[in-house]
C-alpha cells in the first residue's frame, strides 16, 4: 500500500505543484565545456537514473497479440510495449515532449492512446501495424501544461488538462485538436479522470479539489453535478471506471470506492479499495479490485464484495487492471503491481497469481533538490518523482547512486548526519554517514511523518543544537504548513500545526542571536491566501510568539534565507533579492525579475569563499557584491538551483543534466 500510496501523490506532485520545471527550454549545447561572457560552463551529463513506472494498460491487437503498455518515467518519457506472451519487451518508444504520463486509453480497435506532459502532446499507438506517431503540443495558446486523462469515443478522444481544469477534443480521423481548450468550471484547479458512456454518450469528469463529479450529456449539452455531499471533502475522484450500467468512482485521499448506477441515476454502494476496478470478467458478472494488498471481487448483480485469498507483494498494490488472453489460451487480469516495474497475472478460473518482473531500461530522469558536502568536496543530488541519490566528487569526477530513496525536497548535511525531506509523506529520513548506505527504510531511516498533519512535504529544514526545525508545504489539511521540532537526543517531536495562517513555511534559517527566522508562500492546499508571504522570527524556547518582520515587498514567495558573509540576513521574496539588517531592522531590496512561477521552489542562495553571494532564480544564476547589492547575470537561462564546491565552482541542473560553472 506504501508504494500504491506513493504513486498517486507522485500523480498529483507532478500535476499540482511542479509543473514550472517542466516546460522545456532550450537546452544548453551539450559540449563538454562551453565558455560564456563570465565563465566556463561544463556539461556533467546525466546524474541519476531509474527504472520507474508511471503507469500501464494492458490489451490486444486484432491478431490475438497481448501487450503490456508500460510508461517509463524519464527525460523524455518512454513508452515500453512488453510481449506478455513472452514476458519480454519487444519495443521502446520515446514520448518526445514528455517527461511523465499518465492519461492512457485504449480504443476500440486496441490503438493505444497516450497523453503527455509539458506541452500535452498526444500519441499513438497501433499495435496491429505496430506504428508509433507523435500528434505534438494540444495545449498551445494556453496556460495548462499537461494532459491528466483521456477517454474515447468512435470518432474522437475527449481530454482533460492541468493546471486550469481545462477541456478539449481531439478527432482521430483528422488528427488534430478539433475544440477549443476550455474551463470546464471557474475555480477548479484540474480535471483529474474523465470517462465516457458511449450508450447514453455521457461524460464524467472529476473536479479538484475540492472534489466533485460533473455529469455531462453531449446530446443535449446538459451539465450537472452528481457527487454527494459526504465525498466532497474528498480532494478528487482519482480514478473512474464504467462496467456494464455502473460507474466505479475512487476517492482520494480516502480510499473508498463509489458505485454509481447510470440507469437509477444515483449512487448505489460503497466498499474499501486503494486500486480502481477491472473491466468485467469474461467468465463471471464480477469485477476485480485490491484492497491492503489483496484481492476482491465485486459481483455486479448483488453490489457484495468477496475477498479473494490471493495477495500481491507487502504494502503494494494493483496500479492497473485489464484482462487479456494469452496464446495458450489462458486469460489473465494483468497490470502494474508497484512503480518498479513488477507486473501480476492472476488466472479467475485457476485463482492462481503470479507476480513478474521484466527487465526494463533504467531512464536518465530529471534531477530536483541539490546541495554540497560540508567540506564541498562533493555535490549532493537528487532526482525527481523517482527518487534516487547522486553523490558526485569533484575531484575524481566519479559518481555513485544511492538508492532506494524517493524525491527530496529538502537536503540538510552536518557532522555525521544527512537529513532528507522526503516526499511523499513529509518524511523527515536520518543518513547516518558512518555506517553502510542500505536504503529506505533502513539507513536512511524514518524519523518523523507528518502524513496525518495533511503534510506531503519539508520544504524547510535546519537543525539548531540538537533540534532540527521543518516547515512544510500541505495538500490535504485544512489550513497552512507545520512548523515541526524534533529532538535528535530524546527522538521525542512538537508539530505546530497551521503555524503561519493558510500559509506554506518554505524557508528557515538559524541566526546567531538566538532568533529562527522564517519565509512563508501563500500557496497551500491548492489555495492562495489573502496576505502577502511572510517574513517572521521567534526565539526556540517559545515558537508561539512569532514576530512579523515589514519586508517592503507584497510576495508570494519568501525563500532561500541565508546568513551572508556581511552578518545580514539575505533572501529572494520572488524575484527581488532582499538583505535584511537584524540591529537596525532594515531591509535592503534589488529586482532581478519581475514575475515569477511556482509554488515554493524557485530560488536558491549560497555563499561563496570570496565573499560573494550567488543565487538562481527562475534559471538565471547571478552573483551578488553584498557591500553594493550589485547583481551580474551569469546565465541567462537553464540554471536551475545551485550548489557550491571548495573551490567556488557553481553547480546547477537543467532538466536531467548536472552542469558546473567557473567563474572567470
Amino acid at each position: 500500500m506504501l508504494k500504491f500510496k506513493r504513486h498517486l501523490l507522485l500523480v498529483s506532485s507532478f500535476m499540482i505543484f511542479n509543473f514550472f520545471l517542466f516546460f522545456i527550454h532550450p537546452f544548453f549545447a551539450y559540449a563538454k565545456s562551453i565558455s560564456t561572457p563570465y565563465g566556463v560552463l561544463t556539461d556533467l551529463g546525466p546524474k541519476v537514473r531509474n527504472i520507474s513506472v508511471n503507469t500501464s494498460r494492458a490489451a490486444m491487437d486484432k491478431k490475438g497479440n497481448c501487450y503490456l503498455y508500460m510508461i517509463l518515467h524519464g527525460t523524455p518519457t518512454v513508452l515500453a510495449v512488453l510481449d506478455l506472451n513472452t514476458g519480454k519487451v519487444k519495443k521502446t518508444f520515446p514520448l518526445l515532449d514528455s517527461t511523465a504520463a499518465w492519461a492512457m486509453d485504449i480504443d476500440e480497435g486496441g490503438v493505444l492512446w497516450i497523453g503527455g506532459t509539458n506541452k500535452g502532446s498526444i500519441y499513438r499507438f497501433d499495435p496491429n501495424t505496430f506504428s508509433f506517431k507523435n500528434f505534438g503540443n494540444q495545449l498551445g495558446g494556453s496556460k495548462e501544461v499537461a494532459i491528466q486523462d483521456i477517454t474515447h469515443s468512435n470518432q474522437k478522444l475527449f481530454a482533460t488538462t492541468a493546471y486550469g481544469a481545462n477541456f478539449f477534443s481531439f478527432s482521430k480521423a483528422k488528427e488534430k485538436r478539433v475544440s477549443g481548450l476550455s474551463p470546464l468550471e471557474p475555480g477548479k484547479k484540474f480535471a483529474k479522470s474523465i470517462v465516457y458512456d458511449q450508450g447514453s454518450n455521457t461524460l464524467f469528469i472529476s473536479l479538484g479539489a475540492k472534489a466533485n463529479l460533473l455529469k455531462w450529456n453531449l446530446s443535449t449539452g446538459k451539465k450537472e453535478h452528481i457527487l454527494p455531499l459526504k465525498y466532497q471533502s474528498e480532494t478528487y475522484i482519482y480514478k473512474m471506471r464504467i462496467v456494464n450500467q455502473y460507474l466505479f468512482a475512487r476517492m482520494y485521499p480516502s480510499e473508498k470506492i463509489a458505485v454509481y448506477d447510470m440507469k437509477k441515476n444515483r449512487f448505489v454502494a460503497e466498499f474499501p479499495a486503494s486500486s480502481i476496478v477491472s473491466h468485467k470478467n469474461p467468465f463471471k458478472n464480477e469485477v476485480y479490485y485490491t484492497y491492503k494488498g489483496n484481492f476482491y471481487r465485486f459481483d455486479l448483480k448483488t453490489l457484495k464484495t468477496y475477498r479473494t485469498n490471493l495477495s500481491l507483494p507487502p504494502f503494494t498494490e494493483a496500479i492497473s487492471l485489464d484482462f487479456v488472453k494469452k496464446k495458450n489460451g489462458e486469460t489473465v487480469l494483468t497490470g502494474l503491481v508497484d512503480n518498479d516495474g513488477r507486473y501480476y497475472e492472476l488466472n479467475p478460473i485457476r485463482n492462481r497469481l503470479v507476480i513478474r518482473k521484466p527487465t526494463l531500461p533504467a531512464q536518465p530522469v530529471n534531477l530536483y533538490t541539490m546541495t554540497q558536502s560540508l567540506d564541498g568536496s562533493k555535490i549532493i543530488i537528487n532526482g525527481y518523482m523517482s527518487g534516487g541519490l547522486c553523490i558526485y566528487d569533484v575531484d575524481t569526477k566519479k559518481e555513485i547512486e544511492l538508492k532506494p530513496v524517493s524525491q527530496l525536497e529538502t537536503i540538510l548535511v552536518t557532522p555525521g548526519k544527512m537529513y532528507l525531506g522526503a516526499y511523499p509523506k513529509a518524511r523527515l529520513l536520518e543518513y547516518d554517514l558512518a555506517s553502510k548506505w542500505k536504503g529506505y527504510p533502513i539507513n536512511p531511516r524514518e524519523l518523523l511523518n507528518l502524513l496525518s498533519y495533511g503534510q506531503t512535504r519539508i520544504t524547510a529544514l535546519i537543525k539548531k543544537d540538537n533540534t532540527l526545525l521543518l516547515g512544510t508545504y500541505p495538500e490535504n489539511s485544512t489550513g497552512g504548513g507545520v512548523l515541526a521540532l524534533y529532538d535528535t537526543v530524546s527522538g521525542k517531536s512538537t508539530v505546530y500545526p497551521n503555524f503561519i495562517n493558510n500559509q506554506s513555511i518554505i524557508s528557515l534559517l538559524a541566526y546567531k542571536d538566538g532568533y529562527i527566522y522564517g519565509g512563508t508562500s501563500r500557496h497551500a492546499n491548492y489555495k492562495v491566501s489573502k496576505e502577502p508571504a511572510r517574513f517572521f522570527r521567534f526565539k526556540l524556547d517559545n515558537p508561539k510568539r512569532v514576530e512579523f518582520l515589514p519586508i517592503p515587498l507584497n510576495s508570494v514567495m519568501i525563500s532561500s534565507l541565508i546568513e551572508g558573509p556581511d552578518g545580514n540576513i539575505w533572501g529572494m521574496a520572488n524575484g527581488t533579492l532582499f538583505q535584511y539588517n537584524p540591529s537596525t531592522n532594515s531591509f535592503k531590496t534589488k529586482q532581478i525579475l519581475k514575475a515569477i512561477s511556482g509554488r515554493f521552489k524557485n530560488a536558491v542562495l549560497v555563499n561563496g569563499k570570496n565573499g560573494l553571494l550567488y543565487g538562481t532564480v527562475e534559471g538565471k544564476l547571478f552573483e551578488v557584491d553584498p557591500s553594493t547589492m550589485k547583481v551580474t547575470i551569469l546565465l541567462d537561462h537553464n540554471a536551475w538551483d545551485l550548489a557550491i564546491d571548495k573551490n567556488d565552482t557553481l553547480y546547477v541542473r537543467n532538466l536531467e543534466r548536472l552542469y558546473s560553472f567557473q567563474r572567470k
